[in-house]
């Protein structure tokens, strides 16, 4: 399978999952927990991953960063991220920082204990058999979406659209969310692999990361003029597309690995560099 099929595969069996069988809204003061786990089990498995794909060669190795770029893209949201952070400090400052500091620094530690079991492990076999299962997956999902009552997706990474677009089928939002996935992971790729490098910043990461944020502002700026029929489009183009061009695995590792490497300033100002986009969705949402 072609390596740009594969990661939107992966991209694409993420966005099942999530939409299918995670729909857990947990929110505790206001704090949005529940995708605030997701990014913490994908900093986990970025982790992990990233170490085993150190250790593999051949198609092993083609899979593992297949499955990185696509599905932990997918599963993970930096923009996400910057939104809420941003919802959150329109009620109090303070809060919304607090919101994103606590996913860097849980999100970190999730890096570093997987990073810790990967390298006293092997790559587990069943990555070899990952093509065949996000085949399954999402021609699962999209059967359930058929057979099952409707109700079943539901994203919790969608943003405030949510309240104002009409109900569809089940199957027409699952659809919409994959390709809306499998593009942004694409472009996320993309937009990557033809960043500059940099001595002491990870370009790559943090012009995925801008790029991703001038993106969710331009949709909000959209749906001001726009209801009904295209709220569905625009929630599904910030809470997947958005989400799965930003870079947050990246952001993770990229922080870690140079901390681990003894670049301790390189590793702050990387960190703070992205987290600094934030600002630009706390301009929008608070002043």
């Amino acid at each position: 399978m072609d390596s740009t099929i594969q990661t939107a595969a992966y991209a694409a069996m993420a966005e099942c999952l999530v939409s299918c069988f995670y729909p857990i809204l947990i929110i505790f003061s206001n704090f949005d927990l529940g995708v605030l786990i997701l990014n913490i089990v994908g900093a986990g498995l970025e982790g992990a991953t990233s170490t085993y794909q150190g250790k593999s060669i051949g198609k092993s190795a083609q899979i593992i960063s297949c499955f990185r770029g696509g599905f932990l893209a997918t599963l993970t949201s930096f923009s996400f991220v910057a939104v809420h952070s941003a919802d959150l400090a329109k009620e109090n400052v303070i809060k919304g920082v607090s919101y994103a500091l606590l996913t860097i620094i849980l999100s970190s530690i999730s890096y570093k204990l997987s990073e810790e079991v990967a390298k006293n492990t092997s790559s587990p076999k069943l990555v070899n058999f990952l093509p065949q299962i996000s085949v399954i997956t999402i021609f699962t999902c999209l059967i359930l979406t058929v057979v099952l009552p409707s109700g079943m997706v539901h994203d919790i990474r969608d943003p405030e659209f949510a309240p104002h677009r009409p109900t569809y089928l089940d199957t027409e939002e699952l659809l919409l969310g994959i390709v809306f996935a499998a593009l942004g992971a694409y472009v996320g790729g993309w937009i990557s692999s033809r960043s500059p490098s940099g001595k002491h910043i990870e370009w790559a990461t943090v012009v995925s990361n801008f790029v991703s944020v001038c993106l969710v502002l331009f949709a909000f700026w959209l749906f001001s003029e726009s209801r009904g029929r295209y709220a569905i489009v625009l929630a599904k183009f910030v809470g997947s597309f958005c989400g799965s061009s930003s870079a947050f695995p990246s952001t993770i590792g990229d922080f870690n690995q140079k901390f681990q490497n003894g670049f301790h300033l390189d590793a702050l100002l990387n960190i703070l560099l992205n987290l600094s986009l934030i600002l630009l969705v706390f301009l929008k949402f608070v002043f």
